[in-house]
């Protein structure tokens, strides 16, 4: 048994005698080790910390079970156990089946996706999460001239170089959309199963946000996995489940979100490859550029 699974179950006081069967389900990027297992019979999650939260945020997802998941229009894993002390959160969660992967969904799934997760950022007011003191998710300002040397080292400067240039206007066109509660980590592999119900997991850093960097977050990781994401349908189904209506300004703050989480988010993991999956966001870019470049002339 590993000694993250041990020292999880002893923060929750377990008994490890009563434990079988337990694998890895995932861990290592996230700061957490995911783990199914069998308690007392039971097949559950364990989700232990590998490493010390940042500032604000230990204890975010153990929050969220305890004062949130009752609240939100989306079926979430039921929290068993749970403990956040010395910077290392442990959750003890029901296990449900594993997520359908992005590129079988029908156009049926990407709705009822859409739907849910409009009613989901549409359910818990900014003035709630603030009044409850609820952290946001802001990682701090990024190393922009370290991500435009990767951008440009990969043969995409020609693109990148005047996005990076009007970083401030995307910024702002980003976060244009009335603040909202956001999931944070939105995608499919975050989306399990219980029979036809969604299940979603994984709310490490839940809280608010704008909305369409979820969307971006969703879109992309889908289409680097092989994906045909029908986007206009997507967005209209979303805005209207949210209560927005798909205008220009809203249109251009989903451009702005994707470009940003391209050019900032990417990076690192994407242009170390040289595949298939590298190219289709490559491509995903350029059109994005074109559409912003497109708009800006508009505006001129």
């Amino acid at each position: 048994m590993e000694p993250l699974v041990q020292d999880g179950l002893a923060e929750l006081g377990i008994d490890i005698g009563l434990v079988h069967d337990v694998s890895r389900l995932a861990g290592g990027a996230s700061g957490a080790g995911v783990f199914g297992l069998c308690l007392a019979g039971q097949p559950v999650v364990l989700k232990v910390s590998t490493r010390p939260a940042a500032q604000g945020e230990a204890g975010r997802e153990l929050r969220f079970y305890r004062e949130l998941a009752g609240r939100v229009p989306v079926r979430t894993p039921a929290l068993l156990k749970g403990s956040s002390g010395a910077g290392r959160d442990v959750l003890l969660l029901d296990r449900a089946q594993p997520p359908s992967p992005a590129r079988d969904w029908t156009a049926e799934d990407w709705l009822d996706v859409a739907r849910q997760l409009g009613e989901l950022q549409a359910s818990i007011s900014l003035a709630e999460l603030v009044e409850a003191d609820w952290p946001d998710g802001d990682p701090g300002p990024p190393d922009v001239d370290a991500r435009a040397r990767l951008w440009h080292a990969a043969g995409v400067g020609d693109v990148t170089e005047a996005l990076f240039t009007d970083l401030e206007r995307l910024q702002q066109a980003r976060t244009a959309p009335a603040p909202c509660l956001v999931h944070g980590d939105c995608h499919a592999d975050n989306l399990l199963r219980d029979g036809a119900q969604r299940v979603w997991a994984d709310w490490q850093v839940v809280g608010p946000g704008h909305g369409p960097e979820d969307l971006a977050l969703l879109w992309q990781r889908a289409e680097y996995n092989g994906a045909v994401v029908p986007r206009s349908a997507f967005l209209a189904t979303y805005a209207q489940a949210r209560g927005l209506r798909v205008d220009a300004d809203f249109e251009q703050a989903v451009t702005a979100a994707e470009i940003d989480l391209l050019l900032m988010g990417w990076p690192a993991f994407l242009l170390e490859r040289a595949d298939t999956a590298r190219e289709v966001l490559v491509r995903r870019l350029r059109t994005l550029a074109a559409t912003w470049n497109g708009s800006a002339a508009n505006v001129s």
